[in-house]
């Protein structure tokens, strides 16, 4: 189904993790299980849910997470880094990104 002009395309934001930030993500996360055991799996996993969300139409934004900034945002809203944390935060990083371009054009 073909979208009007008018319409907007709900974007999915997916945490992007270095490999680096990866590793830190699994030293700080309080549900490691829920993190693959390597980051090539993880990269693996990022990659087949991507594809898999796009061939049904969904857009996916890759959002960069630097786990050392995610950990302070965790402190100062009361929030354990587990997955649902780590859904929050993408979602408010996206949400501030669009508000920043929001100003730019006033």
């Amino acid at each position: 189904m073909k979208k009007s002009k008018n319409q907007t395309q709900t974007v999915y934001g997916m945490t992007w993790l270095t490999r680096e930030e990866w590793q830190k993500m699994r030293e700080i996360a309080a549900d490691t299980n829920a993190l693959t055991a390597t980051y090539e799996d993880w990269m693996l996993m990022a990659w087949n849910l991507t594809k898999d969300l796009e061939s049904k139409g969904v857009k996916v934004k890759k959002v960069a997470v630097t786990t050392d900034i995610f950990a302070e945002w965790c402190k100062n809203n009361n929030r354990i880094p587990d997955n649902a944390a780590r859904s929050e935060y993408v979602s408010y990083l996206m949400a501030t990104e669009k508000a920043l371009r929001g100003n730019r054009k006033t």
